[in-house]
């Protein structure tokens, strides 16, 4: 499998290379794949030398190795939702020895939280960009925006929980 990973990465490291000539190689029939990547190692060799050579195929073996190791310590877990009555499926490396799969579900729904939340300030509060460079202002509007969600938020839930569905909400929209 290693071997396997190593040859791809060094394909792909040879072709993304020169990738004007590869397209136009590749372009007319992908069985010219061998001669493109043929033609593609001889002119690495003869622009970088041996041991720039020696380093691309170096680079794709330790690459590969390196993947193959990662790959294997990766699980795929499902976890069933009974409200959708589906499955979400989630790939860790955590060890399955401490962390059952409701575990996993509830890192994940905390990390999807997280990430929701990122997307709000850099929209909504435009934390995305700033205008300046100087650090205090930043820390000021990071500040400001972070302390305007938590009082909107709080507000929020004060509105829903006082009104006893007397209140209209619009629907939320989809992430």
């Amino acid at each position: 499998m290693t071997a396997i990973v190593a040859v791809a990465i060094y394909c792909l490291s040879v072709l993304s290379s020169f990738p004007t000539y590869t397209v136009q190689l590749l372009g007319a029939d992908l069985r010219y794949g061998t001669d493109a990547l043929l033609a593609l190692t001889a002119n690495t060799y003869q622009t970088a030398g041996a041991s720039g050579l020696a380093l691309i195929v170096g680079y794709a073996i330790l690459i590969g190795v390196a993947l193959t190791a990662a790959v294997s310590h990766v699980r795929v877990v499902g976890v069933r939702d009974q409200d959708a009555d589906d499955y979400h499926l989630y790939i860790t490396n955590l060890p399955r020895s401490e962390f059952l799969p409701c575990d996993l579900a509830t890192i994940y729904r905390c990390r999807w939280e997280v990430e929701l939340l990122f997307r709000e300030l850099k929209t909504r509060y435009k934390l995305d960009e700033f205008d300046t460079t100087k650090k205090h202002i930043v820390n000021i509007l990071v500040y400001a925006a972070l302390l305007t969600l938590i009082v909107s938020r709080t507000l929020l839930d004060l509105v829903t929980e006082h009104a006893e569905g007397d209140a209209v909400f619009p629907p939320a929209h989809p992430a």
